[in-house]
């Protein structure tokens, strides 16, 4: 949690169980909440915040009070969702924007019902996930990589959304622009989406042998170009994903080689 002490101070993990009656909300309902606060304590606003707090879900479940996958559980601030994630010992949030000074109280709700199908990966500011170099991951060239999340396009340049050094990556190239790119250095080939503001956005970069490297904006072309029938390189570095606060969640990531 050093990240949190340097630019927030988090505030009230309230940890005692706040029990209440099975109340229906609509549809919902739920048993139990814990109640979370973030208060920020700089004079600086920050936008598209991924925040983590310490609490043991393993534990919350060993007593019954969720699933063991925790998806009978919600988080709302006042009456609106908001976009979390479970782990072990972990819940983390999405925060749209937090203002200079100001605090924001969210409710972990517990054996809720409707349950969630599935969580996005938040990994929190700092964060990113890496995958062993694997054969069956070589993509060649002939292959769609998707990948569906929050692109913070405002976020910087260089800012890799997926990457595989001296490969391919997938980033952030400049404010507004998403840019795709085979073989970086003497023999590169790249497509560029320009003008993607940030938001929830699926990325589809694709190509068949001896055809375009194409990029695609929420099933739109953003642009294309030939490759010559050009292959991925194929090397031992590791896949890195989500670097530099550039995706603040991400629901999916899927490659198809074919």
């Amino acid at each position: 949690m050093n990240w949190v002490k340097k630019y927030l101070h988090v505030v009230g993990l309230v940890l005692a169980f706040l029990v209440l009656f099975s109340i229906p909300v609509w549809a919902d309902t739920y048993s139990y909440y814990v109640g979370v606060k973030v208060y920020n304590n700089s004079t600086t606003s920050y936008t598209a915040l991924p925040v983590l707090f310490d609490i043991n879900s393993t534990q919350l479940a060993s007593f019954g009070y969720i699933d063991s996958d925790a998806l009978d559980t919600d988080v709302l601030e006042g009456t609106t969702e908001r976009v979390y994630s479970v782990g072990t010992s972990k819940l983390g949030i999405f925060i749209p924007t937090l203002e200079d000074k100001q605090e924001r109280a969210y409710e972990y709700r517990l054996d809720y019902s409707p349950e969630q199908t599935t969580f996005p990966l938040i990994v929190g500011v700092g964060g990113n996930v890496t995958i062993a170099d694997d054969s069956d991951l070589e993509l060649g060239g002939n292959f769609t990589v998707t990948q569906r999340g929050y692109v913070d396009t405002s976020v910087g340049s260089n800012r890799n959304l997926i990457c595989k050094e001296g490969a391919f990556r997938v980033f952030v190239s400049a404010a507004g622009n998403i840019t795709a790119e085979m073989n970086p250095g003497a023999s590169s080939v790249n497509v560029t989406a320009s003008s993607v503001c940030s938001g929830l956005h699926t990325i589809n970069v694709t190509t068949l042998s001896g055809a375009n490297l194409e990029i695609f904006v929420d099933d739109v072309l953003r642009d294309s170009t030939a490759h010559g029938g050009a292959g991925v390189t194929d090397n031992a570095n590791l896949w890195v994903l989500i670097e530099n606060e550039v995706m603040p969640y991400m629901e999916y990531l899927k490659i198809w080689i074919r």
